[in-house]
């Protein structure tokens, strides 16, 4: 195996096994001799993380802390991360896909109308690419406009520049990547408008991320000869009254390549409408390898009709093009569709496995042979008697826990001397003890201002979460329950990190569908 495979291979077993995926490891003669088939493992990266977008991350307990500053269309807003002429970009915690999202607003001293505020996530959403930011939403709240999206942990390459100049090989990485995520954006119609430093995100893996879609427009508006971009990395056309279009893109893309190999423009800003002389990257940075100096060149022609036609063109450019590379795509084309497949496969098996599961969890207060609903936000006393009535169309393995104010959890079920997981299937069960005659339930038997139960199950074995609470206090007798939570009936979230600990290690080796959890939270009445 040649040493490009061995790399190419690396990346993909990284992608398949669930790691954080090392894209600056990969070598630039790959990236440029093997095109087919990086372009082919990000695909398959996006798709991975497709599925790892459908789960509820519960091991991301640290997005549930901090103080909001403020809420918009069912977001907590947390932190301001920067802002523009017109906007606000802030960070932001999205409960119900509880994540971290990067929230875009308005500002109310902004020009720009709520419609064409609006326009940038409906362009985006437009295309799904894993070098383009992804958009979750917009709306409208108390007047103000949003939309929030995909918050990418980086920093941008204006950031990075003003440290010092890129090497030729993290140029070349970024001059694939980005003309990758052009190509996708033009296939659409669409024009970025906006390409430059400040507006590419690299991530620590090396991903690099195109965004900030607010001067995007679609190819056929000849309209507004409007300047929106910024005036460094704007096409001499674009200045004299033109509209944008891929060849300005492209212009932009040059700029920018140049100004991350020299730390400087090809050109000063103010001079470059009537500036006739083209720049030349190699008079700059002798090191600059000629296919790489061509295509930077060829970028920043003056007349947009001798400029390179596509994006694509840029990186056939770039790419030298051999015997073996044009040999081994075939053979590694057919390895990765035999790896996706292997993947999918194993997926699917996870999801048809619990396709169809009925299941419900009811807290019940006991009476003198009477079972009476508990809904979560009910008032219980102490003396109080609680069951958990349970039914599933498939066997499953459920516990039951309780926490304290000092952070203690404790498991409630499975108790010694009653029914033992798996619970069976299409059986209406009783827990503690598993029918209502087994004369065992949870009672609430000491003051506190609130009390709070965990109930989680699976249809396959948690041994990881056995091993966790091996060693948890395991009440005897008549199950106690009410140990002092601070926790409030409104609180949506479980504030205890041993629980947390517990429902993350659950969910990091289960599929959703396999899985679920209920929470119950019971604010305490004083006994007259």
């Amino acid at each position: 195996m040649s040493k490009a495979q061995q790399e190419i291979e690396r990346i993909a077993n990284q992608i398949l096994s669930d790691s954080d995926v090392d894209w600056s490891s990969l070598s630039a003669n790959v990236r440029l001799e093997e095109a087919d088939a990086v372009d082919g493992l990000k695909l398959l990266e996006e798709l991975m993380r497709g599925f790892r977008h459908t789960h509820v991350s519960a091991s991301a307990s640290g997005n549930n802390s901090g103080k909001a500053l403020f809420r918009f269309g069912g977001l907590e807003v947390r932190e301001l991360l920067g802002e523009g002429g017109s906007g606000e970009v802030y960070r932001a915690y999205d409960p119900l896909l509880d994540q971290e999202v990067a929230l875009k607003l308005r500002k109310p001293t902004s020009e720009i109308l709520t419609h064409r505020f609006l326009e940038e996530a409906r362009k985006v959403v437009r295309v799904r690419h894993t070098n383009i930011v992804s958009v979750y939403g917009a709306g409208v709240d108390e007047g103000r406009v949003g939309i929030w999206m995909e918050l990418v942990r980086g920093e941008s390459l204006e950031s990075r520049v003003r440290r010092g100049v890129f090497s030729i090989e993290e140029t070349i990485v970024v001059a694939t990547d980005l003309c990758s995520a052009l190509s996708a954006i033009h296939r659409h119609g669409l024009i970025h408008g906006d390409v430059k430093a400040s507006n590419v995100l690299r991530e620590p893996g090396g991903r690099i991320v195109l965004a900030d879609f607010g001067s995007a427009r679609d190819v056929s508006d000849q309209q507004s000869p409007i300047v929106s971009s910024t005036l460094q990395y704007t096409a001499p056309e674009v200045l004299a009254g033109e509209p944008h279009s891929e060849a300005s893109d492209i212009y932009a893309l040059g700029v920018l390549l140049f100004r991350l190999l020299t730390g400087r423009y090809p050109s000063d800003a103010e001079g470059r409408a009537a500036n006739t002389k083209e720049a030349k990257i190699a008079e700059v940075r002798r090191d600059v390898p000629r296919n790489l100096a061509l295509a930077i060149d060829a970028a920043l022609r003056i007349d947009p009709k001798q400029r390179l036609a596509s994006a694509r063109s840029f990186a056939d450019l770039l790419a030298r093009k051999s015997f073996w590379s044009r040999t081994s795509v075939a053979a590694l084309c057919v390895m990765s569709v035999l790896a996706i497949g292997i993947a999918l496969v194993a997926m699917l098996y996870a999801r048809n496995a619990a396709a169809g599961w009925d299941v419900s969890a009811e807290m019940l207060r006991v009476g003198n042979a009477t079972f009476a609903p508990l809904p979560s936000g009910s008032t219980v006393h102490v003396g109080d008697l609680l069951s958990l009535r349970w039914s599933s169309s498939k066997r499953a393995y459920v516990y039951v826990f309780n926490a304290d104010v000092a952070g203690n959890a404790a498991v409630l079920f499975p108790l010694d001397g009653t029914v033992h997981d798996p619970l069976q299937a299409n059986e209406e069960i009783f827990l503690p003890a598993g029918l209502p005659t087994g004369g065992l339930s949870w009672q609430i038997d000491g003051e506190t201002p609130s009390d709070e139960f965990v109930v989680l199950a699976a249809i396959e074995p948690l041994p990881d979460v056995d091993r966790i609470v091996a060693s948890w206090t395991r009440p005897r007798g008549t199950a106690r329950s009410a140990l002092g939570l601070a926790v409030t009936p409104s609180e949506a979230r479980l504030n205890n990190s041993d629980l947390n600990a517990i429902i993350a290690e659950a969910r990091k080796h289960h599929a959703p569908e396999a899985l679920r959890v209920w929470r119950f939270a019971y604010p305490h009445g004083r006994n007259q």
